[in-house]
Formats: structure tokens, C-alpha cells, sequence
């Protein structure tokens, strides 16, 4: 498997959101690929390896073909800059006042056909290409409880999704966004390659206990484990 690795520790990089895009899909309808460059190049200041890359079915619906081609040219991009990437398919973390756009809820009970091709399709021309670390499929789901039947619906959303990329010959690891909340992590390891944890500890002894149960699921569940959000402090 490509980039299937047992341990993340090298692994330094950003979630990059460009300065024009105040929502996911408003990102993708203004692309503008000599701006892209020059903001992602300043991820190289601080030593970055990797950009997770954030894209959503939304975006992509309204003009399949031209949202694509933006994408591919921010991949090449980013590999321009020696920088790996770590798409993010969908986003189910929403603010309660400035949104940013994704999933939501009541998605999650329409018919999943639409958003399970777009998968496809982004997927499929990077399915054995060595530029994508791994392919994050979504952005902090918002399980807490299992029995909850919001939860249900969307660990049965995901679990398509993860069918659809595997299927789509996606040679990269599958990963999970998860925020540590509940079931969260360990619900959702077994859909993944490499675990995933967003450890957002308000103080160092905050931080220290998030990390010490992210050890425990990596325990658990035998599988390398990175984070791809955290902002201590």
C-alpha cells in the first residue's frame, strides 16, 4: 500500500484553507491556481511536508468537470512544493455562526448516490499516485453515541464512502478525521488504515490526557495513528 507507514512522527503540515474561500464550495468556484502557490508555498516557512486539503461534495456538484481540474491543479501544486497531500472528502464539523460549509445532518437521510459518485470520481485519477498521502474521508463526524440515531445513519454514510474509495482502487490509506468526543475513534477505527485523532487540549495537562486516550485506541485497535488538527493552548 502506498504510504502505509507504522509510524507518523515525521509527518509536519497544515490544513490549508485559501484566503478567498470563506466557504468549502467558494474556495473551489474561485480557484485561482497562482494564488493557491503562493499561500501554500508559505506552509515551507515552518518545514512542512504535507497539506491537508479540504474539497466537498457541494463544491464539486455544481460544475463536476471544472472543480475537478481545479483540484487536480492544486495537487500539482502542492507537489510542486515537495508538499504530500491529504484530501478531506466531506466536512461534518459546522459552526453555530460563521459555517464553512459540508455535510449536514439532514444529508445524511437523501440519497447518498450523488455524493458516493462525486467520491469516486476525485478519487479514481489519484487512486496509485504517489503526491496523495492518504485520503481523509471526512472531517469530524459528529458521532458521540452510538445508539443515537443520527450516529446510525451517518456510520452507515461512511461506511459507504469507504467502500467507494477502496473500490475505486485507492492504493493510499483511509483515515478518518475523528474529533475525541464519545464513541468517536474507536467507532470509526475500523473503517480506517491509519486511526486519527484532533486533540485540541486547552492546557498542557488538557493536552496530556487527550494524547494518553488517543494512546489507548491506538492500542486497541493495532493500527499507526496521526492527527491532522490540533492547536494546544
Amino acid at each position: 500500500m502506498l504510504h502505509r507507514y507504522p509510524d507518523y512522527r515525521w509527518l509536519r503540515g497544515f490544513n490549508m484553507i485559501p484566503s478567498w474561500g470563506a466557504r468549502i464550495e467558494q474556495a473551489w468556484w474561485d480557484y485561482d491556481g497562482g494564488r493557491f502557490r503562493a499561500e501554500a508555498a508559505l506552509a515551507l516557512q515552518a518545514n512542512a511536508n504535507c497539506i491537508r486539503l479540504w474539497i466537498e461534495f457541494t463544491a464539486w456538484m455544481a460544475d463536476p468537470e471544472r472543480v475537478q481540474a481545479a483540484f487536480m491543479d492544486a495537487v500539482a501544486a502542492l507537489d510542486e512544493l515537495n508538499l504530500l497531500v491529504i484530501p478531506c472528502l466531506f466536512n461534518r464539523w459546522h459552526d453555530l455562526r460563521y459555517d464553512y460549509g459540508g455535510t449536514y445532518a439532514e444529508d445524511l437521510y437523501r440519497d447518498l448516490t450523488p455524493r458516493l459518485e462525486y467520491a469516486r470520481e476525485l478519487v479514481a485519477p489519484l487512486a496509485g499516485d504517489q503526491r496523495i498521502l492518504m485520503w481523509d474521508l471526512c472531517n469530524e463526524p459528529q458521532l458521540r453515541d452510538i445508539s443515537d440515531p443520527i450516529a446510525g445513519a451517518e456510520l452507515a454514510w461512511l461506511s459507504r464512502v469507504a467502500d467507494t474509495v477502496r473500490r475505486a482502487g485507492a492504493e493510499q490509506p483511509v483515515t478518518i478525521g475523528t474529533h475525541q468526543a464519545g464513541e468517536n475513534m474507536d467507532v470509526y477505527a475500523p473503517l480506517c488504515d491509519v486511526l486519527c485523532c484532533h486533540p485540541y487540549g486547552q492546557t498542557p495537562a488538557q493536552l496530556d490526557e487527550m494524547l494518553a486516550v488517543c494512546a489507548a485506541v491506538q492500542r486497541r485497535h493495532a493500527k499507526p495513528m496521526h492527527s491532522n488538527e490540533t492547536v494546544p493552548g
